[in-house]
């Protein structure tokens, strides 16, 4: 199809492409990619201005190594809720979402790469304000297997937000709002990695065994870098002991975290059944 991607109308392969529709309900469906070219632009799901539900389907999408290979696409004022999904065999990114994009994703797997060729990455999730925010509730998701071994220009993570801001304002990416709870992110290069804001919070989500658990990054306004909190409180980090900090806690032996990052308090007892926690410090954005 010819459809509109990234600033400008580009043809994309997809197995599913819902365009200016609305409530398109997938249930049940195991869909699997073709990759009919390696190297071009291949999504699986693609919803363009619409809005529906992805239920209780397996995607593979069969586009390793590619990195315009993502499993479900949703951009231009869509509104998707993903629940109970397992997605794997993406080229890059499981699910990405985009300009005006709500994207509910809840109590689904996501299956990444661990690439050991040069330049190749991968991840659960992207969200990326560009031109105007999204919006995104991420509840109960098992994100794992998201690495890089060789040097790329870009690092792999679980999970991703608003990465293009720390570029500045040439691409115009704003700030999304997105609440993560009591999902179980592990065995990635970066668990999370964030240009925070207000906006974005994380509780009650149990991260470990990434080579960093969080990255904060910076906000470049043209000129200058920035520096924003990220909201990352009553978190598991792999460790009674909390998240290793090199001056905020030298003394952590969990996961080892980077930038500003507000993780105190944190939960000390995995045991714990994080699912039945419920977010009592910070409110989840309508």
């Amino acid at each position: 199809q010819l459809a509109y991607d990234i600033s400008y109308p580009a043809f994309v392969y997809n197995i599913i492409f819902v365009n200016n529709s609305y409530n398109i309900h997938l249930k049940g469906f195991h869909i699997i990619g073709t990759d009919p070219a390696p190297t071009d632009r291949d999504f699986s799901i693609f919803f363009q201005n619409s809005n529906g539900e992805i239920q209780d389907c397996t995607i593979d999408a069969n586009s390793i190594e590619n990195m315009y290979g993502i499993a479900i696409r949703a951009i231009l004022e869509s509104s998707v809720t993903l629940s109970n999904c397992l997605i794997k065999d993406y080229g890059r990114i499981a699910v990405y979402a985009k300009t005006t994009t709500y994207l509910s994703a809840l109590n689904c797997t996501m299956i990444g790469q661990v690439y050991t060729q040069y330049n190749l990455v991968s991840y659960g999730i992207e969200i990326e304000g560009i031109d105007t925010p999204c919006i995104g509730i991420l509840k109960g998701n098992k994100i794992y297997n998201h690495d890089n071994t060789q040097a790329a220009a870009w690092s792999s993570a679980g999970i991703i937000i608003d990465n293009w801001r720390y570029y500045g304002p040439s691409y115009n990416c704003k700030n999304s709002s997105v609440h993560m709870e009591n999902n179980d992110i592990y065995d990635n290069m970066h668990g999370v990695q964030i240009v925070p804001n207000e906006n974005i919070q994380m509780i009650h989500n149990k991260i470990s065994e990434n080579r960093y658990g969080a990255i904060s990054d910076q906000w470049f306004d043209g000129s200058t870098y920035h520096d924003e909190i990220l909201q990352a409180p009553m978190n598991w980090w792999g460790d009674p002991s909390g998240p290793y900090h090199p001056t905020e806690n030298p003394d952590g032996q969990g996961d080892e975290i980077y930038g500003d990052i507000l993780f105190d308090p944190w939960v000390t007892d995995i045991a714990s059944d994080l699912t039945s926690l419920r977010s009592r410090l910070l409110p989840c954005p309508v």
